[in-house]
């Protein structure tokens, strides 16, 4: 299983949009949006599983949904 930092999850996002950031993973994951970080040895962090939710979250939101909204889902 890959595990990612949230510094190259923000890379591999900013791909499909420039307006991920360090920033914006850091606070979806402390919202909540995210499931918990992976735990592989001594190591916390994002799996594929993870790049997917922000990749649902980051579509849910160009279609106009807020974070409120998709926070319920």
């Amino acid at each position: 299983m890959e595990l990612y930092s949230a510094k190259q999850v923000a890379e591999i996002l900013a791909r499909d949009d420039a307006h991920m950031n360090l920033r914006t993973v850091r606070y979806y994951t402390q919202l909540g949006l995210i499931p918990p970080l992976e735990l592989v040895g001594n190591r916390r962090g994002y799996t594929d599983l993870h790049l997917d939710y922000f990749r649902a979250i980051m579509a849910l939101s160009r279609s106009g949904e807020t974070l409120a909204a998709i926070e319920e889902r």
